[in-house]
């Protein structure tokens, strides 16, 4: 018994004497970053490859860093050396783990603040002048506050509109703006009748607020014909805390009044200020008289070519569909 305890201590004193032979090293027990809510708790233990006489009269300061107007400030929460005056009781609790064979020191965030939004810093410094540090974020998960959609020169902020609202056909850049969240909103998208569109650009920027807190911006484009009528546009963004906001508004395509001739024929235009392949075909002008009589009036978009080889040249034209009650022709202006 006596002659295992003796071996004991003497294999505990090689593996020590080794272990101050080895380069001075700190690792996070859990070296990942950390996504947490306000009044969290949070361990951030950490361990040196050096033993429970390392803190005698040497330093392992755990550091919170923060940004505050554009200057990092640093505060130093423990040291290894006075673990006697380390920790906060309410917010902070400090203590060595005996049963470790390194050096292993369990630091605990008891009540997550806006303040540890930060990076955490250990610096171990051992007296001969050997130098080792380990980082790692907090990072305080903050939701959206407001989310804005614009389509043309339409701003919306509402969650639902139920008017629609109006638009010429033609192409419209659409953006979409979440602002608030920490970190910055990667789900965001723009949907058009029930169809996520391809985004053109994301852009992410940290705000100018005391908090740490993200503008996250997207756009995409959009194609208002006739057909388009009832359809919706629609912004989504979800925060990495959880939470989704969501905009929707109907589009309703603008048909103009028709022509009031000579008080018994009226006529009707339907312009095309951007011709594409789908639109080329036959069209219709339904008319419904007040007795119910219906009557369908047919007209041909055709594709011709232009002065040059190429055949797309109407596409690029400024058509219009001159329709009435007694006629059904078309030309290019």
């Amino acid at each position: 018994m006596e002659k295992g305890f003796i071996l004991f201590v003497l294999a505990y004193i090689v593996v020590q004497i080794n272990a101050q032979d080895a380069p001075l090293k700190v690792e996070f027990l859990d070296p990942s970053d950390r996504y947490v809510k306000l009044g969290d708790e949070v361990h951030l233990g950490f361990k040196l490859n050096r033993g429970l006489v390392f803190g005698v009269d040497n330093e392992a300061l755990m550091e919170r860093r923060r940004v505050v107007d554009g200057s990092e400030v640093v505060d130093v929460l423990s040291d290894i050396a006075k673990l006697e005056e380390a920790g906060v009781p309410e917010f902070y609790q400090v203590s060595v783990d005996k049963e470790s064979a390194d050096l292993t020191i369990l630091f605990k965030i008891l009540k997550v603040r806006d303040i540890d939004d930060a990076t955490f810093m250990v610096r171990a410094i051992a007296n001969n002048g050997e130098k080792a540090n380990v980082s790692l974020k907090v990072i305080v998960l903050r939701e959206n506050s407001k989310l804005k959609m614009k389509i043309g020169s339409n701003d919306f902020f509402s969650e639902k509109i139920e008017a629609p609202f109006s638009l010429d056909e033609g192409m419209y850049p659409v953006t979409c703006s979440a602002e608030g969240s920490n970190p910055a909103t990667e789900d965001i998208m723009i949907w058009w009748n029930g169809e996520k569109l391809p985004l053109a650009s994301t852009d992410k920027v940290l705000m100018d607020t005391p908090l740490q807190m993200y503008r996250t911006t997207v756009t995409a484009e959009v194609d208002v014909d006739l057909g388009t009528s009832g359809k919706l546009v629609e912004c989504t963004a979800t925060s990495r805390a959880g939470k989704q906001l969501h905009i929707s508004a109907p589009i309703e395509v603008n048909v103009y009044d028709p022509e009031d001739l000579d008080g018994s024929e009226m006529k009707l235009d339907l312009t095309f200020h951007r011709v594409k392949q789908k639109n080329f075909g036959v069209w219709y002008l339904i008319i419904t008289q007040k007795n119910g009589h219906m009557s369908k009036v047919p007209v041909k978009l055709n594709e011709i070519e232009g002065p040059s080889d190429s055949s797309s040249m109407l596409a690029a034209s400024l058509v219009t569909l001159a329709l009435c009650t007694v006629c059904a022709l078309w030309k290019t202006l």
